[in-house]
């Protein structure tokens, strides 16, 4: 059943943070104007928090010269609201940035910003081999050396692979670049509580998990329809070196899987991509099975970016990246089901305000 959060607005926001794993003091808290935390489909957890950095009474700056708050300390965020606590957790990560603020119009303030582990672990680049292996294999395997939870696809369809070398690349990258090439999508899937596990397989169709309703709990919502990077086929080739042959595969839109008002939407666009192709040429290696997959995967990864979201809404710290919303209230065309890419949930001066990035992936 999906939650409609307009019961929010009558709540106080209220936050948490813990500095290299102890709680601030009352004092501490008090100097933060503004927390915020974001999160992407693509992994890249991110934090901020703004503090106020002048004591009047020692007429000193209070934060920006303290070691404490210098790169590589860990910051953790929890969020929510007064008498519903546990508050959720938010972010675990790492300082990465610190920058003070002088202006003539404001006290001086001290801006500390950093990224999520899991952002750390994911972008380091890795080399390795993986022996007699189906990609769902591997994937777990990744998501093991991580520490992280996953879930697959694990039909027997998939090949097991003599050897898939990662070179030099980073987990994100090599686990997206792998779900591409069996027509998968790797995602992020919000288990509550602020936790989360990976997915890697066939593109799902989850029951919404929140319903916004413009003129009620959505404040702002703005759709935009793009077919400037759309294309009408992919095709992708690559060279078998055994049979020592070019092997061919061709996606067309309707690979992307749309049904229903988005098929629809879609087929009244097709002069706009009339004669648009993309061509892409892949390593050697490949069999046709895995071209053919590639190609698919690649013409779901454009089409689905035909229609995107910004909006915002009524904070709910549980709805994170990877969830799936229903719009309601904004027409035929746009109301309907969307895929959260991207939150960001900011406390400070005008209370708990959350933002959203979605794509229309179905109806």
């Amino acid at each position: 059943m999906a939650q409609s959060p307009e019961s929010e607005y009558s709540l106080v926001p209220s936050f948490e943070v813990r500095l290299d794993g102890r709680p601030l003091d009352g004092s501490v808290l008090g100097d933060i104007v503004r927390v915020a935390v974001s999160d992407d489909i693509d992994g890249l957890d991110g934090f901020l928090l703004e503090l106020r950095n002048w004591d009047q009474d020692s007429r000193a700056f209070t934060y920006s010269e303290k070691d404490a708050w210098l790169p590589g300390h860990r910051i953790e965020v929890a969020m929510g609201f007064l008498g519903h606590e546990p508050l959720t957790p938010m972010i675990d990560g790492v300082i990465t940035t610190l920058a003070p603020v002088f202006r003539a119009e404001d006290a001086p303030t001290l801006v500390v910003a950093g990224q999520g582990q899991l952002g750390t672990l994911m972008k380091a680049p890795v080399t390795q081999v993986y022996t007699k292996a189906t990609d769902s294999q591997i994937a777990k395997t990744v998501a093991g050396r991580l520490g992280l939870q996953i879930r697959t696809a694990t039909g027997s369809e998939e090949p097991v692979q003599d050897s898939v070398i990662q070179a030099n690349l980073s987990d994100s990258a090599f686990l997206r670049e792998r779900a591409r090439r069996r027509g998968y999508m790797l995602l992020r899937e919000p288990m509550g509580g602020g936790s989360f596990r990976l997915y890697f397989g066939p593109p799902p169709a989850p029951s919404p998990a929140y319903t916004f309703t413009w003129g009620r709990n959505l404040h702002r919502f703005e759709p935009v329809l793009d077919t400037a990077d759309q294309v009408a086929e992919v095709t992708v080739r690559a060279w078998d070196p055994v049979k020592k042959q070019t092997l061919t595969a061709t996606a067309a839109r309707s690979a992307a899987g749309f049904s229903g008002s988005l098929a629809s939407l879609d087929g009244k666009l097709a002069r706009a991509m009339t004669g648009r192709k993309e061509v892409v040429v892949n390593r050697v290696g490949d069999d046709q099975a895995q071209i053919t997959a590639l190609a698919k995967g690649i013409m779901t990864d454009i089409a689905f970016g035909t229609l995107t979201a910004e909006g915002a809404g009524v904070g709910l710290p549980d709805m994170r990246a990877g969830a799936t919303v229903s719009i309601a209230g904004i027409g035929k065309t746009y109301s309907g089901r969307w895929s959260v890419t991207a939150t960001t949930h900011t406390i400070g001066r005008d209370g708990y305000q959350m933002t959203f990035r979605c794509r229309r992936d179905s109806v």
